[in-house]
């Protein structure tokens, strides 16, 4: 009968971890099929391109083109995998890429770390690697899955703090995370809080070597991030207006939170699990309670001063606590309490469970789209177009034109309506009045509408995600 028990448990053994073993290769199958989608660079996406190809390693640590702002080693680091493989939009998605996927298995060790059941483990690591917002982030030329990588090693590294390390390790272990905010902004932020969180007066001296290399790292950032701020507060804060907090909208932005990251719509549910998670958390893991409280005050107050934008993938960093202090509740399920097991599990399924399926089976069945044409209309331009042609760039199309104008090479009149400041392009945010037509011209707008009703034209290209167009005009009418 022990023998018998013995072998059951250990069946069931390998079945949990062969379980995580193929969510794993399916999750990272359908990142794979994702990428190699390979679809066209969006606004942002050709934004921040242009600055990797057009800027030297040391300028990367300055003042960007195209009102980007970006951590310098995420960029540094992918201008080194497209100087090795070369030039292209898969390449520059690579880095993104792999930390998408290295986020997967670090999120997994925090799940164990914290949780015990295997049921609670499966459900939450399902609900991570099927993550609509994380899948998409992964196969996107955009920092933001750094900060979601950034999280997850913070969660992993301080669940319980060993200061019977030796000072040696401790200054080791402070230099790689001092790095962390070179590749992700934020978490100058969550370090902070953790270091203060785990503040040992009998270990100050342990406290301060651990901590000694991130304040290093933390004086260079303030000097580098006081530069850019200098430079793009003003349009920062005029093209973000809206994305603040403010009294009026609280509770809508708290609402868009949850539906944004937990990718459902019902909103009491996911609510509900996460302030019952919470709860649990006050209990059962105390600092991460602490952490958590201290995490969203500061982004909520931060939001309230105009000082940090409280709007989706400038919250994606927060998906990993998310979710597993909403996975909480799935620790107390047990054969003992049926009946209460039952209900927990029936709504983790919705919340949790049945989005994941749904949301895989559309990875995998559908085309990537980033709803952008900007490289397919270059390459019609360039396979249409004449030496003697103009070129007229829509000024909302000004980053997707100078980003593939880095690959397809022309020597025709190119107009383009953007500014200039301190040696820097900067996109016009206002429109460009259409010019007097003496010339054959190409208009290229693939992020806009053409206005066509005085034109008389030939080649004429829609967009098949979007509003944008491609049109060859040969006069007016």
């Amino acid at each position: 009968m022990v023998k018998c028990i013995i072998m059951i448990k250990q069946i069931n053994k390998v079945v949990y971890y062969l379980t995580i073993l193929g969510i794993i290769i399916l999750a990272f199958f359908i990142r794979t099929k994702m990428l190699l989608d390979n679809p066209s660079f969006w606004f942002d996406e050709s934004a921040l391109g242009y600055n990797v190809l057009t800027l030297n390693y040391k300028e990367l640590f300055g003042i960007l083109h195209l009102q980007q702002v970006a951590p310098p080693l995420f960029l540094v680091v992918s201008k080194f995998i497209s100087n090795i493989f070369g030039v292209s939009d898969i390449t520059l998605r690579l880095f993104p890429f792999i930390i998408g996927n290295l986020s997967l298995i670090m999120f997994y060790f925090v799940l164990q770390k914290y949780l015990k059941n295997k049921i609670a483990i499966l459900f939450g690591f399902i609900a991570f690697c099927f993550n609509l917002q994380i899948l998409n982030y992964t196969v996107e030329f955009k920092p933001y899955i750094c900060e979601v990588f950034s999280m997850c090693i913070i969660l992993y590294s301080f669940y319980k703090f060993n200061w019977n390390n030796s000072y040696k390790n401790l200054l080791f272990n402070g230099f790689c995370l001092a790095l962390l905010p070179w590749f992700s902004f934020i978490s100058v932020i969550l370090l902070t809080v953790i270091y203060v969180i785990n503040f040992s007066k009998q270990n100050f001296k342990k406290w301060l070597t651990f901590i000694f290399p991130s304040l290093l790292s933390f004086l260079l950032f303030i000097f580098y991030y006081l530069k850019i701020n200098n430079f793009y507060k003003s349009f920062m804060l005029d093209c973000w207006e809206k994305a603040f907090l403010t009294t009026g909208n609280f509770f809508m932005f708290v609402k868009e939170l949850f539906l944004y990251t937990m990718n459902i719509k019902l909103f009491i549910l996911s609510a509900a699990f996460f302030f019952a998670g919470f709860v649990i958390c006050w209990f059962k893991h105390r600092k991460i309670a602490v952490f958590s409280t201290l995490i969203f005050c500061i982004f909520i107050m931060l939001s309230f001063l105009k000082q940090y934008i409280f709007y989706e993938r400038f919250l994606l960093f927060l998906i990993p606590l998310m979710i597993l202090i909403s996975i909480m509740p799935l620790e107390f399920i047990s054969f003992k309490r049926k009946v209460f097991s039952g209900i927990i599990i029936f709504f983790s399924l919705f919340l949790f469970i049945f989005p994941s399926i749904k949301i895989a089976h559309i990875s995998f069945t559908h085309k990537f789209s980033k709803n952008s044409c900007a490289r397919e209309f270059m390459q019609y331009l360039i396979n249409n177009k004449k030496d003697t042609d103009y070129i007229f760039v829509d000024n909302l199309s000004a980053n997707e034109f100078l980003y593939y104008s880095c690959y397809y090479k022309f020597a025709n009149k190119v107009i383009i309506n953007i500014d200039n400041k301190d040696n820097r392009i900067l996109y016009s945010t206002s429109r460009y009045t259409f010019f007097n037509n003496n010339y054959n011209t190409w208009i290229y707008a693939p992020y806009s509408k053409i206005n066509k009703n005085n034109l008389v034209y030939t080649h004429y290209k829609k967009c098949n995600c979007n509003i944008g167009e491609i049109l060859y005009v040969t006069g007016k009418k």
